[in-house]
């Protein structure tokens, strides 16, 4: 070993003191590095656990779901647990209720008096060919329940038909005028005679034709029978004579029965044109010669080829 005596280097401060020689001593280390080492490991560390506590987490959730997988449920609790939790319906037991009486207006339920309220237009210019031909028309219906030349009775001047649809075809023209007022009541009483199931209607003929309004055949109840009264009392005679425009009229009404009423002569044509118009005989004309019996043996004539019956109505019968 050397004992010899440390080099002693001189110091050139102003203390003066002599120190050991530091030249081959190490450096000094600071605090922090110190730490660095620690400090990493424990970050790796914490990584690590994390890390394992997730793949760990991450099996236990697989084994969870392939357990619920694998499990078998019982549909009966099944359906039981997704049903509404809800009273069981029962059907309410049938009561004896009584029975409510009902109490119907025979008024608002006869169809004749709604079709008195509503009335429908009748065209004009509705063409007459086929009336009384071989085609079937609305008449069967009824002739069908009363029969031809059935149905209620219907009188006017002594004369008695049948039917369920009666026109009344009357002269007006000017020879008319001073017994007018008298076949005017008679008209009104025969009107007022009908049953509230038939239907009539009006036409008045000079050289032209006149109409009941409305221009078709209509109920007898009240209400339509003081209509037709009141067009009655407005009429004034005047004119000529030619009934073949308004019967020909007639027969558009489809009638059953026409009361055919004249004081006058008038054209043979009208005996061919029914013959025409009523082909089948289907509707039944009544006619009357009123105070004159110039026209009678044509009135005869279509009564006789029209099912009907002829009378005169003789001066002594008018007030």
């Amino acid at each position: 070993m050397d004992d010899s005596p440390a080099q002693v280097i001189p110091d050139d401060t102003s203390t003066g003191f002599l120190e050991p020689s530091t030249a081959n001593a190490p450096a000094p280390k600071h605090w922090g590095a110190a730490f660095m080492p620690w400090m990493a490991s424990v970050l790796l560390h914490a990584m690590l656990l994390t890390l394992a506590a997730f793949v760990v987490y991450a099996f236990q959730a697989a084994e969870e779901r392939d357990s619920l997988l694998l499990t078998s449920f019982d549909n009966s609790e099944v359906d039981a647990a997704v049903q509404p939790q809800n009273p069981e319906l029962r059907p309410v037991e049938q009561a004896d209720l009584p029975t409510p009486e009902i109490q119907i207006d025979p008024a608002q339920t006869d169809l004749t008096r709604l079709d008195a309220e509503f009335s429908m237009p009748t065209s004009a210019d509705l063409s007459i060919v086929g009336i009384g031909g071989e085609a079937d028309s609305g008449l069967d219906g009824w002739r069908v329940l009363s029969g031809a030349g059935g149905g209620p009775k219907a009188t006017f001047f002594g004369q008695r038909g049948r039917g369920g649809r009666i026109v009344y075809v009357i002269d007006r023209s000017g020879s008319m005028a001073d017994s007018f007022d008298f076949l005017r009541r008679e008209l009104k009483r025969s009107i007022n005679a009908l049953h509230h199931n038939q239907k009539f209607h009006v036409i008045l003929f000079n050289d032209g034709y006149l109409e009941m309004p409305p221009a078709r055949a209509v109920s007898a109840i009240g209400v339509n029978k003081r209509r037709c009264f009141e067009f009655l009392d407005g009429i004034h005679p005047g004119g000529m004579t030619d009934p073949i425009p308004a019967m020909k009229q007639a027969f558009r009404k489809e009638p059953d029965l026409i009361f055919f009423l004249t004081d006058g002569e008038f054209s043979p044509a009208l005996v061919d044109e029914l013959r025409k118009w009523n082909k089948r005989k289907k509707v039944k004309i009544f006619t009357l010669a009123y105070i004159y019996a110039s026209g009678a043996n044509l009135l005869k004539k279509i009564a006789a080829e029209n099912g009907g019956t002829y009378t005169f109505v003789d001066g002594s019968q008018v007030p």
